[in-house]
């Protein structure tokens, strides 16, 4: 199940007897794991079902895998004055894929990893009323094991993955609804857009940002784009995305200024460039495909980009030129091979910048 999705349920109180949290596998094996939304559902499971006058008595958490009988000393202790108790195990390996184990597509595990299954397996099926327990790790896990099958037919298995790029404008306007303030639509659009530029997006990072919005704006209640722009200037996202927006808008000075900014508060030169890459491609390629008639509606599927993310672009690629993006690219490339050699400076970049205002 899809963590936030999880995690609205638990808020309601339906809460499951045992549960795994685990990332989301990519097809290269890497595994991605948010783990500030792993940490957000499990206290939200000890809200839901221990009173907080017991949980100093009635929680129990493991950083690493303990002995089985230490889970089952846990599990089996009776709550103080009745109620539930919740036991933790964090970073387990208990449902990981164990090394020199046949190949994701058999069906045999080995025998160390069988009988790590049958004492977890028999934890879970003598598992008392009153507990919850709750297996977190950011590991790869065997889909075959028979505890994760049974984990996954009598309890809840939770993938708690970084957001994606369409996901991100919906989570921060709630978000900022949960904390009393309302984003408005330039502002929501501003943030995600330039967020969506990272290869994976932390709930955790977003939350962050969000808290130094709430408290630069005090009282008021609405945060605009122009507060995420002043607030956020140091973030090399927003940074690069209100360079962009100010290149669009023929302010060749104002992208300069974000660009020294970046660069006196210490961030990565090779970091900025990437970012810069990336924007300026997806521009290139909005640019090519509207000049070839293709509507903005297909826009987003041609390229695999969140809609609000290609609306964006679409209104911004207006003021530049095809060929001035092609080349701009181009010099982002060799910038970055140059000044890997050291042949060039930093200011090489202010004539890439420069160079995009022409149309």
């Amino acid at each position: 199940m899809n963590g936030d999705e999880a995690l609205r349920q638990i808020e309601k109180g339906r809460l499951h007897r045992v549960y795994l949290l685990h990332g989301e596998e990519k097809n290269s094996g890497e595994v991605l794991f948010d783990a500030y939304l792993a940490e957000r559902i499990e206290r939200e499971i000890i809200k839901a079902a221990v009173r907080p006058e017991d949980r100093e008595m009635n929680v129990a958490v493991f950083e690493s895998d303990p002995p089985a009988k230490e889970i089952a000393a846990a599990v089996d202790t009776i709550p103080f004055f009745g109620g539930n108790t919740v036991v933790l195990v964090r970073g387990t390996s208990l449902l990981k894929a164990a090394r020199g184990q046949s190949s994701p597509e058999g069906n045999e595990l080995s025998r160390p990893a069988e009988n790590e299954d049958q004492e977890l397996l028999r934890l879970i099926a003598a598992l008392p009323e009153y507990c919850h327990l709750v297996f977190t790790t950011n590991a790869k896990v065997d889909k075959r094991r028979r505890s994760f099958k049974l984990i996954e037919k009598t309890g809840q298995v939770i993938e708690t993955a970084p957001l994606k790029a369409w996901e991100i404008q919906p989570w921060l306007v709630r978000s900022a609804t949960e904390k009393g303030k309302r984003l408005t639509p330039e502002a929501a659009e501003h943030l995600a857009a330039a967020f969506s530029l990272m290869p994976a997006v932390s709930r955790g990072l977003l939350d962050n940002e969000l808290t130094k919005l709430v408290l630069y704006t005090g009282d008021r209640k609405e945060i605009t784009a122009e507060d995420v722009d002043f607030c956020l200037a140091a973030q090399p996202e927003i940074s690069v995305f209100a360079l962009t927006s100010a290149l669009s808008a023929q302010n060749t000075e104002q992208a300069l200024r974000l660009f020294r900014e970046q660069l006196s508060h210490g961030e990565n030169l090779m970091r900025l460039v990437a970012l810069m890459a990336s924007e300026v491609r997806r521009l290139w390629q909005v640019k090519e495909l509207m000049e070839a008639g293709v509507s903005a509606k297909e826009i987003p599927k041609r390229l695999g980009i969140a809609p609000f993310l290609a609306d964006k672009s679409v209104r911004q690629v207006h003021a530049f030129a095809r060929d001035a993006l092609r080349e701009a690219y181009i010099s982002l490339a060799a910038f970055e091979r140059e000044f890997k050699l050291g042949r060039i400076e930093a200011e090489g970049l202010e004539k890439v910048i420069i160079s995009l205002r022409k149309k």
